[in-house]
């Protein structure tokens, strides 16, 4: 690593100084042109030799059955909480009152139940998930709250 370091350095250097000396001109540019080429060259060389020190086996890679249906059953948990969230914003969106709108689904994201807190007429709401969301109407629960 040490020689690496004084490499590039010295590379550096030559680039600066090179750039000091050198007259304005077509020359100048060409060796500014070859010398950056030579900057690049020294700082990538050490990288084959990274490559051989890195070992990649499966044996690094391996996981645990239990731990990948464990994150496999987060991540469910996960996407079926925000889509309930977003069932929830998509019907909220549609009443005018200001009322609250629970989704509750199944592990499959299947609506099973909605339940409404309604603080005035939401019928065009519950119209909305009956035809839109194909929700039957016995499933909707309807909660009347007073203000």
């Amino acid at each position: 690593m040490r020689d690496y370091m004084i490499a590039l350095g010295t590379v550096m250097m030559l680039t600066a100084l090179s750039k000091m000396l050198l007259p304005e001109g077509d020359i100048k540019k060409f060796a500014t042109f070859a010398m950056g080429f030579m900057l690049i060259c020294a700082v990538v060389t050490p990288i084959p030799n990274l490559m051989k020190e890195v070992k990649l086996d499966t044996e690094s890679f391996s996981y645990d059955e239990a731990d990948i249906k464990k994150a496999e059953a987060t991540y469910r948990a996960q996407v079926i909480k925000k889509h309930r969230e977003n069932l929830s914003s998509l019907i909220e969106e549609k009443m005018v009152h200001g009322s609250k709108a629970y989704v509750e689904t199944s592990e499959n994201g299947e609506i099973i139940s909605v339940t409404l807190r309604l603080l005035g007429d939401e019928s065009a709401a519950v119209n909305y998930i009956v035809s839109e969301l194909l929700v039957p109407r016995e499933r909707i629960k309807l909660i009347y709250e007073n203000n």
